[in-house]
């Protein structure tokens, strides 16, 4: 894959797109597990699930420039990376809380480097793509 401009920018935006998502699935695991008491592995769940939401109509509209045709379906493919990436995001979760019996604090730092690559491709070159 050659990196030309407009692939550069796409990088910058789904990078920002995901900054903005970490911030509110991280702040939500927070919020949830500090505020509310619940389960960190439970909250990380409800996070991700909002996040998906949000970074999809971000990325659409912003970091891949998709207009309105086969929203359905481009959601759809959206959803199938993003279960990929959210049986990552629990695995981890549960190995590092469950298992390993560290900080949720570190497995979500681990949740937050470990997606974001893999999604990215698959969202470039899948979910938004015109093939």
């Amino acid at each position: 894959m050659k990196l030309n401009r407009e692939s550069f920018m796409q990088i910058v935006k789904y990078g920002v797109v995901g900054i903005i998502g970490a911030s509110i699935h991280f702040g939500s695991v927070v919020l949830l597990v500090e505020v509310f008491r619940q389960n960190p592995v439970i909250s990380s769940a409800f996070g991700f699930s909002i996040v998906v939401c949000i970074s999809y109509i971000l990325n659409k509209r912003w970091t891949f420039r998709i207009k309105n045709e086969g929203n359905s379906y481009r959601f759809f493919k959206y959803i199938v990376v993003s279960c990929l990436g959210f049986g990552i995001n629990i695995s981890i979760m549960y190995y590092s809380v469950q298992i390993a019996k560290w900080s949720y604090i570190i497995g979500q730092i681990i949740v937050t480097v470990a997606i974001p690559v893999s999604n990215f491709l698959l969202n470039k070159f899948w979910t938004f793509s015109d093939r």
